[in-house]
């Protein structure tokens, strides 16, 4: 059943000022029936039988008339060893002032966060993907645990935001994601979670957004927290000047391609990533240089192992190998400084940085602790890659693959408790998204 959260029509403020401007209707409306805002919280703040509730609430500082307001957990993911994050605690503060404003009760809470520029190159960077699952885990366990009508989330970077989206797409409950220092918005306007129009966002430059809707390329009858359409909201927006110097129209792109491309074949059957701008060329064939993990890969570049026309393999890099799908930039930086960032390729089933360059081929799947091709190749085989047909081929025959498959015995698992462990036994392959619970 469609169910729609009824705003007035008046802008939400999401400055650091936070929600001030927020006004409500009665809804949300499920259906004909009219249920209060409160459709969560009543359970514990109405029923006598809930007393115990009831009593903890007003220890917060509620009175009798307060229970009956709307609950709207506020979450930042805030920490202080990280300059993304830093400043969250007070942003919430500024947002928590902002729901009081419209009448509702704010209750902060946070949860963990890692930066992927501290922990990068290390051990640390097993924690980055993981923390995306816990961020979401926490979130949900928090809202559900206290039954909050809403959700403002405050992430700052990194695994923050998908975590918050995760979350949001969990609890079904209305929800507005509060980016950083800027107006990024995403709200559960539609709360159907697997309807993909259900995630609106609202960006700093709306002519961007204009012209997109002009081209077709947003849904325009989308809800946002404004109570509009995200059309409705464009109307009076001036779309792109034409031309445009910074902004190439969609009938004439800088390129025909994007820098991404997704590549399958007996290498990844499941898909890779390809982050390639056509500078470094369309094909590339060589030979493979087989490394079992990042720390083997910069240690054998050290001895000067690898050479002009290799395809370097990094593998045991993936969700369960990694663990954690780490994030790389350390090969690629080594390889440029090297020399060599156009006479070699590099694949692994681990993830790069957006800062990585080169020839670069990340995400195969299914990845090697799991017994992927990837785990099959050895140094000297033959191996494609070639962007304009999409693909990624181990020269070696269906047959020998075979053999291989059946003597493969995959690595025993580089943990053996704790968070990391966990992650291990839940994570899905990353060709649908390392999420851990499917």
């Amino acid at each position: 059943m469609l169910q729609t959260l009824h705003l007035s029509s008046r802008r939400v403020c999401l400055s650091p000022k936070g929600l001030r401007g927020l006004t409500t209707t009665k809804g949300p409306v499920l259906g004909n029936d009219e249920v209060g805002l409160n459709k969560y919280s009543k359970t514990i703040t109405e029923p006598p039988s809930q007393g115990a509730s009831q009593a903890m609430l007003h220890a917060t500082g509620l009175n009798s008339s307060q229970l009956k307001l709307p609950q709207i957990g506020i979450c930042s993911v805030w920490f202080e060893g990280n300059p993304c994050n830093m400043h969250l605690l007070e942003l919430s503060e500024h947002v928590k002032a902002g729901v009081k404003d419209a009448g509702l009760i704010g209750y902060r809470f946070n949860t963990v966060g890692v930066s992927d520029g501290i922990s990068m190159g290390t051990d640390g960077m097993s924690y980055s993907l993981p923390s995306r699952d816990i961020i979401a885990d926490s979130i949900e366990t928090t809202m559900g645990a206290h039954w909050y009508d809403g959700l403002v989330a405050i992430p700052g970077c990194d695994k923050n935001m998908p975590g918050c989206l995760i979350a949001m797409g969990r609890l079904n409950r209305p929800a507005i994601m509060r980016f950083n220092h800027t107006a990024l918005v995403c709200s559960t306007a539609f709360l159907k979670p697997n309807d993909k129009r259900s995630f609106n966002m609202r960006v700093q430059d709306p002519a961007h957004v204009a012209y997109l809707l002009d081209q077709g390329l947003l849904h325009g009858d989308c809800l946002t927290v404004t109570g509009k359409s995200l059309a409705e909201n464009m109307v009076d927006i001036p779309s792109l000047p034409s031309p445009n110097p910074i902004i190439y129209p969609v009938e004439s792109p800088l390129k025909a391609t994007g820098h991404l491309q997704i590549l399958y074949g007996n290498l990844a059957p499941e898909g890779s990533v390809a982050k390639i701008t056509g500078k470094e060329g369309l094909r590339f064939a060589g030979q493979a240089k087989v490394y079992d993990s990042e720390e083997d890969m910069m240690a054998g570049l050290a001895r000067k192992e690898i050479h002009r026309g290799h395809v370097i393999v990094i593998r045991y890099e993936g969700p369960k190998g990694g663990p954690g799908m780490p994030e790389m930039l350390k090969p690629t930086s080594a390889i440029m400084g090297a020399g060599l960032g156009g006479d070699v390729a590099l694949i692994t089933d681990g993830r790069f940085s957006g800062g990585s360059h080169g020839f670069i081929i990340g995400h195969i799947t299914p990845e090697a602790q799991v017994g992927g091709p990837i785990g099959l190749v050895r140094d000297g085989d033959g191996i494609v890659i070639d962007t304009v047909a999409r693909s990624l081929h181990l020269e070696v025959s269906d047959e020998e693959l075979r053999r291989r498959k059946a003597a493969f015995v995959p690595r025993p698992y580089r943990v053996k408790r704790g968070a990391l462990y966990r992650y291990v036994q839940n994570v899905s392959s990353a060709s649908t998204g390392c999420v851990t619970d499917e």
